[in-house]
């Protein structure tokens, strides 16, 4: 039976963890220690599959833990777990740890880790070469391709896109690389995947990957954050499109569709109380979480500008002034309850905001899934 070795010296959270394991039939055995010390003797004293550090414990840390755990057990598959705010510790044991965990992490995450890493030894199959494998803290780099990156990193000027040219080119980058950004660490932050809005994984593959997302919480998250994107993007772009190639009758024709065609009426109908519910102020709030400012900017002024753009299509082809103007019904509903709504939308950008800076206490998890909940059923139709 493969054999997992838990690390932390909270002796509550051990022991919590333990119990956790327990109310599970699990395929392989847990041993537990509350310090580096006891850890490495623990690791001599008989073979372990996969070890689980936290990073931040007193004497030795998780990074110098893995680190030795690496010189004298390269075969054991070395796993940390930290929070944003230990980010010094985490880039420390970049070079020896072989996955990172974001605290607090999830009970079927923490499952899928081991089993992963679990599985590791029956594809090598042989101990030996699992320990050659294991002791590798990095690949060698091509000194051209490392001295162009260097380059490229420190030209203001250089796109994303370059980079990327020269990343593709060394594989040991790329490995590295694919390692951090895969992480739940180093990844994208998910809160929206931890509430059970399915009946299936947020993702399709266990990655973090935007494509590998699946269409429910892709079309929740641009809900929860105003934007309901998934609803309108683009419209405006053909509309201009289309009006550009028939600019003679171009705009008739929509018209005409519009007034003789239901389902070209339900499409357009269905987006003036999409873009009715969206609010492009309180979006821009949501934008400021992106650190990356240039990033932030230029995606965003797009987003602002082709959302006008599409709301100036529709009026013009609906012939309205107003968004729902023909809908004073719905109209009405929405101006009685978003007074109510938009200050969920604000206490969720500030938890999301201490959430991401480290704090991840339970009261601030349970605001956020509040506040989620909150949004969508004030929306209802979040997706």
């Amino acid at each position: 039976m493969k054999r997992v070795l838990f690390v932390d010296d909270e002796r509550e959270s051990l022991e919590a963890l333990k119990g956790m394991l327990q109310r599970q039939e699990l395929p392989w055995e847990a041993a537990f220690a509350t310090s580096g010390k006891s850890a490495l003797d623990l690791l001599a004293e008989k073979p372990f599959d996969v070890i689980i550090s936290d990073i931040r414990m007193p004497e030795m840390d998780g990074a110098a833990l893995l680190k030795i755990a690496c010189e004298r057990f390269p075969g054991v598959v070395r796993i940390v777990v930290c929070s944003q705010e230990e980010m010094n510790g985490a880039l420390r044991a970049v070079p020896v740890a072989h996955q990172f965990l974001l605290k607090p992490c999830e009970p079927h995450m923490l499952r899928v880790a081991v089993e992963r890493a679990t599985s590791l030894s029956d594809v090598l199959g042989n101990k030996m070469l699992a320990n050659i494998v294991g002791s590798v803290k990095d690949l060698p780099v091509l000194p051209r391709t490392f001295m162009a990156l260097r380059e490229k990193l420190a030209d203001p000027n250089a796109s994303v896109k370059e980079v990327v040219k020269l990343v593709e080119q060394d594989i040991s980058i790329s490995a590295k690389i694919l390692q951090l950004v895969n992480s739940a660490f180093f990844g994208l932050p998910r809160e929206i995947s931890t509430l059970n809005i399915g009946s299936r994984p947020a993702s399709r593959k266990k990655t973090r990957k935007i494509e590998d997302l699946r269409a429910i919480p892709w079309v929740f998250s641009w809900a929860q954050c105003r934007l309901m994107l998934p609803g309108w993007y683009a419209f405006g772009s053909a509309v201009k499109a289309w009006l550009k190639a028939h600019p003679n009758h171009g705009l008739t024709m929509l018209q005409s569709m519009y007034r003789e065609w239901p389902f070209f009426q339900m499409l357009l109908s269905n987006m003036d109380m999409v873009l009715a519910k969206s609010d492009i102020a309180i979006a821009s709030r949501y934008a400021e979480l992106v650190s990356d400012t240039e990033l932030r900017d230029r995606v965003f002024s797009r987003l602002r500008a082709e959302w006008q753009s599409v709301v100036d299509a529709l009026l013009t082809i609906m012939g309205q002034q107003t968004l729902l103007e023909s809908n004073p019904l719905l109209a009405r509903s929405i101006r009685h309850r978003f007074p109510y709504l938009d200050p969920l939308n604000h206490m969720q950008i500030e938890l999301l905001k201490r959430y991401r800076a480290g704090d991840t206490d339970d009261d601030v998890v349970t605001g956020i899934h509040l506040t989620i909940n909150g949004i969508a059923a004030g929306l209802r139709n979040s997706g």
